[in-house]
């Protein structure tokens, strides 16, 4: 949280306590020690805007019926 503005900047998923088996719908986290950051979502720029999001030129191509698996 940004103090002067109360902005959310990031999130951030952390291991509370150990685990030996996997939760369910999250694979890998058994045996992350507590306090491992397993997940991390940062906001560069969090603002209202008219411009329709677009691709990175260099991407990949769209595949079959469209999609782009563009992670860009």
């Amino acid at each position: 949280m940004d103090e002067s503005s109360g902005r959310l900047l990031a999130l951030q998923q952390v291991v509370v306590e150990q685990a030996s088996r996997n939760p369910p719908g999250d694979e890998g986290l058994a045996g992350l020690p507590a306090g491992t950051i397993y997940h991390a979502l940062v906001y560069q720029k969090a603002t209202w805007t008219d411009t329709p999001p677009t691709l990175p030129a260099d991407g990949p191509a769209p595949k079959n019926g469209g999609r782009n698996e563009c992670l860009g």
